[in-house]
């Protein structure tokens, strides 16, 4: 007797509780009129006190305020709102515009930028007199930057840019409920200069991204991707230019220059390429080479670990 008035007591007081929370804010008005709809629950609670009546099984007796704290924590917690912690993933959220540009700080002599995307569209194209000039999508949180300045032995500098996505990160930290942001895919237009080499680095879990370098001074490309689709447009702006792909799954179309010696080595995992029908010379167990590639000017080195990918190169 003395147990169930204890049970009985933290019911009401959760109830309360509920009750309190909803008058001052916090709850969500609907998440109440949302309890009427769990009626069946009270059938359940009668059925299991006549059971109890009639066997005196003790457990039985310990399931029915199990049962409504459960209930009323789903219903509570799923329509929530404390401060900018909202749990109602029926709630709109609006899409905003950042734009973004970092100046070419003097005497810099090469840049190094890196962008960490969530999911969603990116598009990088040239070009611009700043080092950096864009607009990105996002829904709560402006993507977090940040920047640097390294001496270089020639006493010029090299300059270092990052842009981070941090509305997957937040949200996947401590909104887990509203996955209605989550999901929500966004658009970074971006614009890059083009009279310095650059090395750029782009982490992302699937998108549909599309990147024209053939006038930009492209020295590296680290490109990290869950899964997705790739266009990509290179130039002859410099010698050399090495490409290096970590990926899930993905679909990607390579435009090269049309005397551009091309080097692919595929390192792991299961990509098709189409460097057989372009008569590309086999070199090693993994390794394939364009017929024009020791005596080009311009050279392209191509180095893929997947899970399963598709590259088509196609010549300018």
């Amino acid at each position: 007797m003395k147990n169930k008035n204890i049970l009985s007591g933290l019911i009401v007081l959760f109830i309360g509780i509920t009750l309190l929370l909803t008058t001052l804010g916090y709850i969500e008005k609907k998440a109440l009129s949302k309890l009427v709809s769990f009626w069946p629950v009270l059938l359940i609670l009668i059925g299991l006190e006549i059971i109890y009546r009639s066997t005196r099984i003790k457990f039985i007796k310990f399931i029915s305020p199990v049962l409504i704290v459960a209930v009323f924590t789903f219903v509570i917690f799923s329509n929530c709102n404390f401060g900018n912690l909202k749990f109602d993933s029926s709630s709109k959220i609006k899409e905003r515009i950042a734009h973004i540009e970092e100046s070419l700080f003097e005497n810099v002599s090469s840049a190094d930028i890196r962008l960490k995307h969530s999911w969603g569209t990116l598009t990088i194209t040239g070009k611009t007199t700043s080092l950096l000039d864009g607009y990105f999508s996002y829904f709560n949180f402006r993507p977090k930057v940040s920047l640097g300045l390294k001496l270089m032995p020639d006493s010029s500098y090299r300059q270092f840019y990052e842009i981070i996505s941090m509305d997957e990160r937040v949200y996947q930290r401590k909104y887990l409920f509203n996955k209605s942001i989550i999901k929500r895919p966004s658009q970074w237009n971006l614009y890059l200069n083009d009279k310095i080499p650059l090395d750029l680095s782009i982490s992302s879990k699937s998108s549909k991204l599309y990147f024209d370098f053939s006038e930009i001074k492209l020295k590296n490309l680290n490109l990290n991707l869950g899964f997705g689709t790739v266009n990509l447009i290179l130039g002859r702006e410099v010698e050399d230019t090495n490409i290096r792909i970590k990926a899930g799954i993905f679909n990607m179309n390579v435009l090269v220059p049309k005397d551009s010696g091309v080097k692919v080595q595929l390192l792991s995992g299961f990509c098709k390429t189409n460097i057989r029908s372009l008569k590309y010379i086999k070199e090693g167990k993994n390794t394939f080479v364009s017929p024009n590639f020791y005596n080009a000017k311009n050279k392209i080195l191509v180095k893929v670990s997947s899970g399963a990918g598709l590259i088509t190169f196609k010549k300018q």
